[in-house]
């Protein structure tokens, strides 16, 4: 049987859950330049952490960005530089904007740092503009290192500014607190899947083309077992598994309508074609969710439900069920370790609703 994701009546969505906004010294309502700047200097901080010194080097030196971390408002306290924590990273990077280091002073009363907010913001928008589409390339000169960290920081940044609640974003993020909206979306671009009965949005159809011929070369085939489902027909699924096994455990199986991925159009549920197992039971342990857990971001898909982030999620494990993000995210969620879109886009846990 398939396993949805979608509920009757969900609660009203609140939107994506966003980080706290920088409060400005001396109080007062945060400006746009700071929620902006907020973001950049978290992501700044991840990327050194898995980079090298040459990304410092390119943010600090190539950028003069001013950069400091906040949790939730309240300052990271530096580190030594090279300790491998987010704290470091934001200590070596605040060195960045300290006098006498080529960079502006920060901090509360500190000098500039009123008179630097517009150059500052300025840079945050050459940055943004990078990361969506108008130049991700380093200036000349910048360090072969600074240049694969461009990249990775582009990434990060386009994750950050990714639509994640618009029903029709191919980021969109639905989980149990986060329903579609309006909950009876349906797609306007559903095309059949090839050799099926499914249907897919026309992006993801296509790229689930491309992912089961690159499987089949790989000589692990891959059957679908569905894809988009309506609002009516999660319904039906979810209590179907409510008949089943109740509604508490049919939570962690099951989506109620207005909730489920697959409502969407980016989600498939996928089968071994070949081998004894043909079914979502028994495809963990097959070859082809092997090959799906090392291939399937080469063409934009994620497998969205992972062991490991149940508490996340909110659901079980489906090595079955794949979501289209698109290359460029599905990539960057490989390449970080990212086991749920709730992570990576930097979005709240999801475990009930």
């Amino acid at each position: 049987m398939a396993r949805s994701r979608s509920g009757p009546t969900p609660a009203p969505s609140t939107g994506a859950s966003r980080p706290d906004a920088v409060r400005r010294p001396g109080g007062g309502a945060p400006r746009r330049s700071d929620v902006r700047l907020r973001v950049l200097r978290l992501l700044i901080a991840l990327l050194v952490v898995g980079a090298s010194a040459a990304v410092s080097y390119l943010v600090a030196e190539q950028l003069g960005l001013v950069v400091t971390v906040e949790r939730r408002g309240e300052p990271v306290a530096p580190a030594p530089q090279g300790s491998g924590s987010l704290d470091a990273a934001s200590g070596s990077l605040a060195a960045a904007g300290e006098p006498g280091a080529g960079g502006r002073g920060t901090g509360s009363g500190g000098a500039g740092s009123e008179d630097a907010d517009t150059d500052d913001e300025a840079g945050a928008q050459a940055l943004f503009a990078g990361a969506t589409g108008a130049t991700a390339e380093p200036p000349p000169g910048t360090p072969d290192g600074a240049k694969a960290g461009a990249k990775t920081l582009a990434a990060w940044l386009a994750a950050a500014t990714a639509d994640v609640s618009s029903p029709d974003s191919l980021t969109v993020v639905v989980n149990k607190q986060r329903p579609l909206a309006p909950e009876d979306f349906e797609p306007s671009d559903l095309v059949p899947v090839s050799g099926s009965q499914v249907r897919l949005r026309a992006e993801a159809a296509e790229a689930l083309a491309d992912l089961r011929e690159a499987a089949a070369k790989a000589d692990v085939p891959i059957g679908v077992h569905s894809a988009y489902r309506s609002y009516d027909e999660q319904a039906r699924t979810f209590q179907g598994w409510v008949d089943q096994l109740g509604e508490e455990r049919a939570t962690a199986r099951s989506a109620r309508p207005g909730h489920s991925e697959h409502q969407t159009g980016l989600a498939v549920d996928v089968v071994a074609a070949t081998g004894a197992c043909g079914t979502m039971g028994c495809f963990g342990k097959t070859p082809q969710a092997r090959w799906l857990a090392e291939h399937a971001h080469e063409h934009g898909w994620v497998v969205r439900y992972q062991k490991g982030a149940e508490e996340v999620t909110g659901y079980d494990a489906e090595p079955w069920h794949l979501r289209y993000v698109g290359v460029e995210m599905a990539r960057l969620a490989y390449e970080s370790g990212a086991t749920s879109l709730e992570t990576m886009f930097g979005l709240p846990a999801a475990p009930d609703y």
